[in-house]
Parts: C-alpha cells; structure tokens; sequence
C-alpha cells in the first residue's frame, strides 16, 4: 500500500530543510523521484521555486506538473504517476486543488496507485486533500488581530481522519470543536509532519511545535519518532 508523509506547514524563517531529507530517505530510493503538483496555489511560478529550493543540494529529481499552464491527457499524468516515487501536493487553496485533480482524473490515479509503495505527501491543503477533511483556511480573514472564517473543507479520504494544518494558529482552537465529533483527527503545527505507513510516526523540525492525536473530544500529544539508524542516515543527506 501507498505511505503518506503529511506536513502542517512550513515557517520559512527556520531555514530548514531536515523534514525534506526525511521525506526523501523513507523513499527508499538513492535519487527518488518526485511529481509535484502546485495546483493549490494556481500553478504560481514563486511557489514552484521556493518548493524547488528546499530541496536544493538533495538527490532527488523533480519533475512539476501545472494544471493551469498545460492540458495534460489522462495517459500523461498516468505514465508520471508510475515513474514517480513521490507524488507530492503543495499548499493553497483546498477546494481549488480538489476542483483541479478531479478535472484532471488524478483522484482516480491516486486510487489507482494506492496499491504501489509510493508515497503520498502533502503540506497543509496538500495534506488535507489526502483525508477525508480538514481545516481550511483559505477563507479566512483577520480583524482586530483575530482569524475568523476558518471552515471544514472535503479532502479525497484516501486516509480515515481530519486534520488541522498551522495548528499552533491561536484562532484554530475552533478545530477543537469540529474534532469533538470526529472518531479520528490530528492536528500539526508548522515542520512538523506525520508518516503513515501501518503505523503512525511524528517528525519534527521546530522542536517547540507539536502533532496532537483526537479520538473525539479526547486530545492526546504525539511524540517524535526517533531512530539512531534513521538519524545518522539523515545527517548524510
């Protein structure tokens, strides 16, 4: 079956890319490589650039589709989809990003997939669109140093449970009552990321953020995942 790597975020000021490494070295591969889809971010060239930087310096090909540029056949993004170690969705606008793949067929190739050893990575609306639902908040707005209009936004379900992006945001405490009625949820602050592969792993890069596990109303924190094998792997990268 398919693993997925989830990211809450990214704050950009920490000038890190560890959770990049680890992303590429639970490939499994020497020089993977990675399909990565800007599409919730309509394809924006300086979007495509920053995600391309962070990976400045790692072995790993990158090969970036743009739904809004260019017409792709349904046989084009499937041969993208088999070569691909990575599938990758970046942030930005979930419903967007939701309306686009489906326009394109890429949900049906993500079931098509989902049998493989590939991995599935997302950040924040990426990530979201891999679950059944999370947070959004590409319709929100502030006023008088408050968020409001955070709203609920539907995902593919590839994954049985929501999640929060951003969650260290002090206005998404509203996610807390959406979770209360949820069997199963998480929440991840910015670098911060969750690893699913029959079991559920934390990785960290800002050590003062967290993931936090609901079953319900029940909130639990997550610990980093940690292996001195995985850690000295890393520090070679």
């Amino acid at each position: 079956m398919a693993r997925y790597f989830l990211v809450g975020g990214k704050d950009d000021d920490l000038k890190s890319n560890y959770l990049e490494r680890v992303l590429l070295l639970l490939s499994g591969k020497k020089e993977p490589k990675l399909l990565y889809f800007p599409t919730a971010m309509k394809d924006n060239i300086r979007s495509i650039n920053h995600f391309i930087n962070t990976f400045a310096g790692l072995n790993v090909s990158i090969n970036v589709v743009t739904l809004y540029d260019k017409k792709y056949t349904y046989e084009e993004l499937n041969h993208l989809f088999e070569i691909s170690d990575i599938i990758y969705f970046g942030g930005g606008n979930t419903d967007r990003l939701r309306e686009k793949l489906e326009e394109f067929n890429i949900d049906k190739l993500l079931i098509k997939y989902n049998n493989t050893d590939k991995i599935y990575a997302g950040i924040s609306a990426g990530a979201i669109i891999l679950c059944n639902s999370g947070m959004g908040d590409s319709y929100s707005y502030t006023d008088n140093f408050k968020t409001f209009q955070f709203r609920m936004v539907k995902g593919f379900g590839l994954l049985n449970f929501s999640i929060c992006p951003h969650y260290q945001k002090e206005d998404l405490y509203v996610f807390n009552d959406a979770a209360s009625n949820l069997e199963l949820s998480y929440a991840l602050e910015d670098d911060t990321a969750i690893y699913i592969n029959k079991h559920v792993n934390v990785f960290k890069d800002n050590k003062k953020h967290s993931v936090y596990e609901f079953k319900y109303s029940l909130l639990k924190p997550m610990y980093p995942y940690y292996n001195s094998d995985v850690e000295t792997k890393l520090e070679k990268i």
